[in-house]
């Protein structure tokens, strides 16, 4: 009688696999893994320590949302796995998005990048170059910059800084 019971639980396992929904539940993280996953806990006290981030598994381009730690989330299983992924996050932590050598994050600040360049370092760099520029006159050329446009040249250098950071 064992096996028959089996047979059934298995058969009927197939059956809720093939033809029943996709389950959407809530959940709560309890830590966001460096390894791309998040740790969730159920409403009943369960635990799932490696919910995806992003639901295909593959190296290259993504986006990925990171939820806040003790924040609302909704997770998804993946059809035919024991494998879930974050579908929504009421408190976000970071946005990152990767295209080929191109990096757009947000955590605080922006970070913008490519293989070569940051755009922080790339301001940073104009403004420098700004602050260090000499102008020839008809009596040849000039010495230095006016005070106020060093100045202007330096809040500008701060005021980048508090919106974009490198990475």
């Amino acid at each position: 009688m064992g096996e028959v019971t089996e047979q059934i639980k298995d058969q009927l396992a197939e059956f809720a696999k093939r033809y029943g929904p996709t389950a959407i539940v809530p959940a709560v993280v309890k830590a966001v893994n460096e390894d791309g996953t998040i740790a969730v806990e159920f409403a009943d006290g369960s635990e799932i320590d490696d919910v995806r981030l992003k639901a295909i598994v593959k190296e290259g381009n993504q986006f990925l949302i990171f939820p806040k730690a003790d924040s609302n989330v909704l997770i998804g299983r993946i059809s035919d796995s024991e494998d879930f992924v974050l579908i929504a996050a009421s408190e976000i932590e970071e946005v990152e998005i990767k295209i080929g050598g191109t990096l757009f994050s947000v955590k605080e600040k922006f970070v913008i990048k490519t293989e070569t360049e940051d755009l922080l370092t790339l301001m940073t760099d104009l403004i420098e170059a700004m602050l260090a520029e000499k102008h020839m006159t008809n009596s040849g050329p000039t010495i230095n910059l006016t005070p106020d446009s060093i100045a202007k040249y330096t809040a500008l250098k701060t005021r980048f800084k508090t919106l974009l950071k490198t990475a």
